[in-house]
């Protein structure tokens, strides 16, 4: 009978092991290192390759949040990407609008080593959304397009992280 049983009895063992050490480290945790909220999330991603010589910001990738009634949010978005300054004479540049306002840090210089593909990841964010959808967009622009400098992008993504409070 203990035979039959010794399968059920190291599963149920193993599940509060893992909810012991799990309420352990969570007692570890800093006070100031939890959110003071909810936290919801949202993904995009793409594997396609852009091209623009565009000095004016173009749209790169975008989606939305939805943040509850009576709800305000801190928003964080990482966008992480491969890209690619043609020349040595442009950077590839990267901003976040989210919800129409230009994210801290502000414009960031993603790639701008010649004809080299640049792997990085950037963090922007926003300190007090508002409820209701939010758009979040990514933008890019080659520096100096006109005069005939492109800038690439492929194999990006986004992911958008709100603390509503």
């Amino acid at each position: 009978m203990l035979r039959k049983l010794r399968i059920p009895i190291i599963i149920v063992v193993t599940a509060v092991l893992t909810q012991a050490v799990g309420l352990a480290v969570l007692a570890a945790v800093p006070s100031a290192f939890l959110p003071n909220g909810n936290t919801r999330y949202a993904v995009a991603q793409s594997t396609s390759t852009e091209l623009t010589w565009s000095e004016g910001w173009l749209p790169l990738m975008s989606q939305s949040i939805n943040l509850p009634a009576g709800k305000t949010a801190d928003i964080m978005v990482i966008f992480c990407g491969n890209g690619v300054a043609n020349d040595s004479h442009t950077v590839l540049q990267i901003k976040v609008q989210i919800a129409g306002t230009v994210a801290s840090p502000g414009i960031v210089n993603f790639a701008d080593v010649d004809a080299a593909a640049e792997g990085n990841c950037f963090t922007f964010y926003r300190v007090g959304g508002t409820a209701g959808q939010v758009p979040v967009r990514v933008y890019w622009r080659s520096s100096n397009g006109t005069s005939g400098y492109s800038v690439n992008m492929y194999q990006r993504s986004m992911i958008v992280i709100a603390n509503i409070h």
